[in-house]
């Protein structure tokens, strides 16, 4: 996967997660607007966290 892909990617798990803490606090809403599971937006929690954490420990190196 090439940077621009993994870029969008990346913008699109922060746009879900944003959505369900700013817009709707409510995880399962955000579920069903976005089309997704509850186990789906689970495992993006997680691959966004461990993006951020590789970008910092990339950027202090």
């Amino acid at each position: 996967m090439d940077d621009r892909a993994q870029e969008r990617k990346f913008r699109h798990r922060r746009a879900v997660l944003r959505h369900a803490e700013e817009v709707l606090g409510n995880v399962a809403a955000t579920c069903r607007y976005c089309g997704i599971s509850r186990t789906g937006i689970a495992a993006r929690v997680l691959a966004l966290t461990a993006i951020i954490w590789h970008h910092q420990t990339r950027r202090h190196s």
